[in-house]
């Protein structure tokens, strides 16, 4: 699944996978040197992705969503207050950060796309 869905969004924003800035994101919070968090930016586009980092026994003890609650990653200014769309769960997000904790609820691997309509 995660490989189908990469591989479709790569299809549609060609452009970026080919083109676009690479830049590391900042994350701050309890956990925040256990992500590893990175976007891609061009022509008004881009994408997130996000994965814990040696979290297996986090999964075991307290899950995800509870470890990494209150762990976010701030969001560039160029997407304040626009949609997002998590490419695994067809999420709608906006905000001024991306709380680690609800993202991993819902899928352990984070990939967004934005800004969407």
């Amino acid at each position: 699944y995660v490989l189908q869905e990469c591989l479709r969004l790569r299809e549609r924003r060609q452009d970026l996978f080919r083109h676009g800035d690479y830049r590391p994101l900042e994350s701050r919070g309890r956990l925040g040197g256990r992500v590893i968090a990175f976007a891609r930016s061009g022509g008004g586009e881009w994408l997130f992705a996000a994965v814990p980092r040696a979290a297996g026994s986090l999964m075991l003890s307290e899950g995800l969503d509870r470890a990494f609650r209150g762990t976010e990653i701030l969001l560039p200014e160029a997407l304040h207050g626009r949609w997002i769309r998590d490419v695994f769960t067809g999420r709608r997000i906006r905000g001024l950060t991306l709380d680690l904790g609800e993202l991993f609820a819902r899928f352990p691997v984070v990939l967004l796309e934005g800004p969407v309509p």
